[in-house]
């Protein structure tokens, strides 16, 4: 995961919460897998995300210049 410390925390909130419906930290930590595979997939698709209080995420579509491209070479 690119931000462990984040997906920590939402794995240490889904655990405190998926305990008071009885399931167990291995759930808890799929929910959030699943949470991020959603984000990942809507971005794939071009869509955006708005995640309240965090912020709105979209994919930049755009092309790499002739420099930039040639640079990478």
């Amino acid at each position: 995961m690119p931000y462990p410390t984040c997906r920590k925390h939402m794995t240490d909130l889904a655990a405190m919460l998926l305990d008071q419906l009885g399931l167990n930290e291995r759930e808890a930590d799929d929910l959030v897998d699943s949470f991020y595979e959603e984000i990942r997939l809507a971005l794939e698709s071009s869509e955006s995300v708005n995640l309240a209080g965090f912020g709105r995420f979209e994919r930049d579509n755009f092309t790499p210049s002739v420099a930039l491209t040639r640079a990478v070479r």
